[in-house]
């Protein structure tokens, strides 16, 4: 699979007086912008891109919490509990392309990835669920700060997992 984050070796730049230039070597002007090669070099570590990916889902997956804690489920006893499961199935499914696509860049076995992939997730849930039932009701945490403390191990377990089971070839 070709590198999805490598850009063209022809860059372009504003010279002194605000003129596009090309260069053919990659390099930068002073002031325009990080030089390609460091950035490239960043988003070669699986971890960063991870991270960057993780980072989008996971707020795409807390505004989807937090509009069922706030709205639908306000006043439903439990219902940041209920509020987790909507937020955890749609984040799943945006994950599993961003994952496969940009941090672990693998094809084939599509099917056996995502229900490996919905496995490692159910796994995060369970654990997210018990975290975000001991910090509420046992500590009596608010919980969108709870569920904000229990993403902190989800992350790790789900990076472990991913790249051992769903993703691992």
């Amino acid at each position: 699979m070709p590198d999805v984050w490598s850009t063209s070796r022809r860059t372009r730049h504003l010279d002194v007086q605000g003129h596009q230039t090309q260069s053919g070597r990659g390099t930068v002007t002073e002031g325009t912008q990080a030089p390609p090669g460091r950035v490239r070099r960043l988003l070669a570590d699986q971890r960063v891109r991870f991270l960057i990916v993780g980072a989008t889902n996971t707020v795409i997956g807390y505004a989807v919490f937090a509009v069922f804690d706030l709205t639908v489920f306000a006043d439903v006893p439990h219902g940041h509990l209920l509020s987790l499961l909507p937020a955890y199935a749609i984040s799943i499914v945006i994950a599993f392309f961003l994952y496969r696509r940009f941090v672990f860049q693998v094809s084939g076995r599509a099917g056996r990835d995502f229900l490996a992939f919905v496995g490692v997730n159910l796994f995060s849930i369970g654990l997210n669920l018990v975290l975000l039932a001991i910090l509420v009701g046992v500590f009596a945490i608010p919980s969108l700060v709870a569920q904000a403390l229990a993403l902190m191990v989800t992350v790790l377990v789900s990076y472990f997992g991913h790249r051992a089971v769903s993703f691992g070839r």
